[in-house]
């Protein structure tokens, strides 16, 4: 099943992501991730999957329905957020990557 992120917001340097999934409410663990990032025409992101633990279920995260015919798929190197129960709170996502460059919903549009 797909998440829906709460909110979705630039880092203080500007040069990344913050996809919030969830209110984190405690102390929370970062870990990195691979994932894969699908990017629609004007740099919108679309969506990511991103590969959790072995032996778990990848994570889907749904932001903007495509638009128009060229979108194009990539590997990313992800920071994935938990909480004390395991639960994914938030991802960071580079805005800039190998074969990507996410330039909406992050501002330029």
């Amino acid at each position: 099943m797909a998440r829906i992120p709460l909110s979705i917001c630039l880092t203080g340097d500007k040069a990344a992501l913050r996809l919030v999934l969830e209110p984190a409410t405690g102390p929370v663990q970062r870990h990195s991730a691979t994932g894969i990032v699908d990017v629609g025409e004007g740099g919108r992101l679309l969506s990511i999957e991103v590969e959790m633990a072995r032996g778990t279920d990848p994570l889907f995260i749904d932001i903007d329905p495509p638009s128009g015919t060229l979108s194009r798929t990539a590997v990313a190197s992800i920071t994935v957020e938990t909480g004390i129960a395991g639960t994914v709170s938030a991802i960071t996502l580079p805005r800039r990557g190998h074969g990507y460059e996410i330039t909406y919903p992050s501002g330029n549009q």
